[in-house]
């Protein structure tokens, strides 16, 4: 994708939503009380699956780092390959 997407508010959500394969509605769950705090734990489980992290450990590793550990893929898991 192109850098300039990330920085367009709400436009990025729209762009992850089509990354890790979901609906562009779910955008719109983002900005509901309540329901937003189910759905960021969704989208960074979700997220982490698209790199390919789908062991019961990565789930538990992108909630309890509050989505942090997909800077760690993205990143850090980077140079070893």
């Amino acid at each position: 994708r192109k850098a300039w997407e990330a920085l367009v508010p709400v436009y990025n959500a729209v762009i992850l939503m089509k990354i890790i394969n979901r609906p562009w509605w779910w955008v719109i769950l983002l900005f509901i009380p309540i329901i937003n705090l189910i759905m960021f734990p969704v989208i960074w489980v979700e997220t982490a699956r698209s790199f390919g992290r789908n062991s019961t450990t990565d789930t538990w590793l992108a909630i309890l780092t509050l989505g942090l550990y997909i800077y760690y893929i993205n990143y850090a898991l980077e140079v070893s390959h």
